[in-house]
Order: C-alpha cells, then sequence, then structure tokens
C-alpha cells in the first residue's frame, strides 16, 4: 500500500441494526474516499459488523460493550503499514480501570480524556494509536506516538464525551507526516469542521477546535 494511505475511523456506534444508524452517518461511510475502514469498538451486533465489513472491509475491535462479538473480534488489533506502526484498541482497559474511568467521569474529571493507564502493552511500540470508549474526539501527540479518538459515531448515552457524533478521516502522508479530518453531526446534517495536520517528529499538532 503506498502513501497516502486513508484510513476511515469510527466508534461506538451502539446499534442493534445498521438501519439504525443516521442515514446521513452510512452515506458519509459510502461516499467518503479512503482505503480502509476502522472501527473502535461498541459495535453492539453481528449486523452492524457485517454492514461495514461489506462497505469497505472494516477492521474492528471489541468495546466494553460488545459481549455478543466478543469471541469474534479482537481486543488490540496492529496494523504495520509503510514504516508506520498502527494499533487500535477500545481504550476501557481491565475491569479495574474501568471503574477508575466511570468515577472519573462522574466528578467530571477532564483527565479522562487524556490517560493511558487503559493502554495495552502492544500500544508503546505502535507510531499511532486509535482508541475509543470515551465518546469524545481528540487528537494529540505524546511521546511520539499520534493518539486519535474519532469520539461516538451516535449521540452519546453516558455521562461522559462531547455533545455531537463525530468520526474522523486520517490521512498518513508520510512515516511521520499527515493530517485528521473530523466530521461531526450537528442538527441532523453532518459538517466537516476542522483539519489537524500533524508530525510526529516535531511532536506537533496544529488544529482548530471541534
Amino acid at each position: 500500500m503506498n502513501f497516502p494511505i486513508r484510513i476511515l475511523v469510527i466508534g461506538d456506534t451502539h446499534a442493534k441494526k445498521f438501519d439504525q444508524l443516521d442515514s446521513g452517518l452510512r452515506d458519509l461511510l459510502s461516499s467518503l474516499e479512503y482505503d480502509l475502514l476502522f472501527h473502535t469498538g461498541d459495535i453492539y451486533t453481528s449486523d452492524v459488523l457485517k454492514a461495514l465489513q461489506r462497505i469497505r472491509g472494516c477492521h474492528a475491535v471489541r468495546g466494553n460493550r460488545d459481549l455478543l462479538l466478543w469471541i469474534k473480534l479482537p481486543a488490540i488489533l496492529q496494523l504495520k503499514l509503510p514504516g508506520v506502526t498502527l494499533c487500535l484498541f477500545h481504550g476501557h482497559g481491565d475491569f479495574l480501570s474501568y471503574l477508575r474511568l466511570k468515577w472519573m467521569a462522574m466528578r467530571k474529571d477532564k483527565a479522562v480524556f487524556r490517560q493511558r493507564f487503559t493502554y495495552p502493552e502492544e500500544s508503546r511500540s505502535a507510531n499511532i494509536l486509535i482508541t475509543g470508549h470515551t465518546h469524545y474526539p481528540a487528537c494529540e501527540i505524546e511521546n511520539g506516538q499520534l493518539i486519535l479518538n474519532p469520539g461516538a459515531a451516535v449521540y452519546n448515552r453516558n455521562e461522559f464525551g462531547y455533545p455531537h457524533p463525530t468520526i474522523a478521516l486520517l490521512t498518513i502522508e508520510t512515516p511521520s507526516q499527515g493530517f485528521v479530518e473530523f466530521f461531526q453531526q450537528i442538527e441532523w446534517t453532518w459538517h466537516e469542521p476542522c483539519k489537524l495536520n500533524y508530525d510526529i517528529g516535531l511532536s506537533d499538532v496544529r488544529k482548530a477546535e471541534l
């Protein structure tokens, strides 16, 4: 696979049927140009997973609510591209880490969006980490790694998270450079609110707020 590589990243769809997802989201999944489709977990059912796989061969990991897909999906997925290693995981950690996250969220502790105690050991060797669970879109560079969370593709159903559905389109231009485009839904219309350029070598993310 040659650069640029475009990866559409969605997460936390929380739907029993693919048709239950917003029609605008389904249109985006079909109309955007991308090479790979990632799902960060909390898919819920095989119906949604199979529909995503028909669209673009979805690479997915299981979330804490994917009990029906627990055996079918891995907890962690690593993908090696030319000069780049990506690590995909949901981000809830083990049971104690999950409870700690819930406690932080209930206290409205914003550090919940920047924690790493739930990250798997495999993530240490990756250049790009893609995670979900918090329902909060984020893109930052830390310790020479790009950390991307697409947010939730549906309206939030828990006590923490961003108020609008979001997805992310990651474009990898070189092993260390690229950009992320966040799409968000406001009043049932999907918009492209901002583009974030990143350079892992410079530990820099130039961004506009969502």
